[in-house]
Parts: structure tokens; sequence; C-alpha cells
């Protein structure tokens, strides 16, 4: 995502993980209308600053756009565009610390659910998979349902939560 002028930056929130700091950087960009086009989530390592902020040294990042109802009157949901963690700090929890950002962001949005496709460049097809995409499959698969996502066992998988709001707000 280009950063320009219908364009905002702001710290989300700083965490702590495994011992070390971490910031989460949310980009949002939007419309000549003021409507929000796509959101953008990046998580830097706080210890070697100077070189995350420059962007070269991202942990995970999420991507994903809002889905407008007919009239494009309001956010009815979000597509989850791309998720990624860097290879070596998977299974650390950083993935988790994202996904829940973004799911926070669609619910301030008031969407009703979020959903995507799942890559079949990570995942390979039920035709057709290399080991390291069958691997793949199994670890992406239960981190999204431990989320609470639906998979559509089509073609081409699709992850779908419904969002859950207390009675009285939405």
């Amino acid at each position: 995502m280009d950063i320009n002028d219908d364009s905002r930056k702001s710290i989300s929130r700083i965490d702590k993980v495994n011992g070390k700091y971490y910031a989460i950087i949310t980009y949002s960009s939007y419309t000549r209308l003021g409507k929000v086009d796509e959101v953008y989530f990046k998580m830097y390592d706080l210890l070697i600053w100077r070189k995350s902020l420059r962007g070269m040294d991202w942990v995970s990042q999420i991507h994903g756009y809002p889905l407008y109802d007919a009239e494009k009157s309001r956010i009815i949901g979000f597509k989850l565009e791309d998720m990624m963690t860097d290879p070596k700090r998977r299974d650390a929890g950083y993935g988790s610390i994202m996904l829940n950002e973004f799911i926070a962001c669609a619910k301030d949005f008031g969407a009703k659910y979020i959903t995507g496709f799942l890559s079949s460049k990570d995942i390979g097809t039920k035709e057709s998979a290399t080991q390291e995409q069958m691997e793949n499959r199994e670890r992406v698969y239960h981190f999204y349902k431990k989320h609470g996502f639906d998979i559509s066992q089509d073609e081409e998988p699709k992850i779908r939560l419904e969002l859950q709001y207390p009675d009285n707000a939405e």
C-alpha cells in the first residue's frame, strides 16, 4: 500500500510478546468521498526500531478491504486480503495478535463478518500439493479455526467469521 495524502498512519498499540516489545502500526486509506478504502496493519520489533520503522524488519502484517452494502453507505464486512508472518517468527503468537487487531478494527466499523480466500500458492489444491503446502494447509486451517473462522472446502478454500456483538450493540 502506498501512503499518500488520502492515507492515515497511527500506532495502534505496543505489545510485549516473548519478552520483546512490538508496535502495531495501522495504515488506512480513504476514497475522495471519505470512505475507508483499505486497512493495513504491520507489527515492528521495537528493539531494532530504526530498521523496523523504515519497513525493513516487520514481524507480521495483515491487509484487508471493507465491503460496503449495495448503496455503498455502510460497511457490512471486511475482506482479509493478505496475512503474513516472518517465517522465522511463526508459532509465537504474532499472527494471532494481528488477526485479533483486524477483527477489532472490523467490529469498530460495525462489520457483520470477515471473509477471504486461502492462497493455493501457500496450501496447494485438492488435486495437487507439495509436502510443504500440505503442512502449511494443516497449520493455516488450525490457525483460522482456532479464531472461530469457518473454512469452505471449495476449489479455492474460503474463510468466513461471523462477528459477534453484545446483545445491545452492533
